[in-house]
């Protein structure tokens, strides 16, 4: 992987998200598993995140690191996230988040 560089390690965006951005709820969903991985970022990219899910994209992450990413190590976005949770769609659990920007 020598010479590659990434912006973020994890990045994923609900398809339908995208096309209904008025109804971040609407289905399918985008819905990554990610289990015992680690992920560190590099120094020399300051914009670098560790996972990113956007509108309307659940997560499912546990016993993993994710460190060394100036961009910040989780990032959660769009308006539907409490109904995610709720619904058992949004969970990071046993995860060390420790070392981010």
């Amino acid at each position: 992987m020598d010479g590659e560089s990434w912006t973020d390690a994890v990045e994923a965006t609900s398809d339908t998200a995208e096309y209904v951005k008025d109804r971040p709820d609407a289905g399918p969903r985008s819905l990554p598993l990610i289990y015992n991985a680690t992920l560190v970022g590099s120094a020399d990219n300051s914009d670098q995140q560790g996972v990113v899910a956007r509108r309307g994209t659940g997560l499912l992450m546990a016993n993993s690191i994710v460190t060394g990413f100036a961009g910040g190590g989780l990032s959660l976005e769009g308006s539907s996230l409490r109904t995610l949770i709720e619904g058992g769609l949004l969970d990071v659990r046993s995860t060390d988040l420790g070392g981010n920007g």
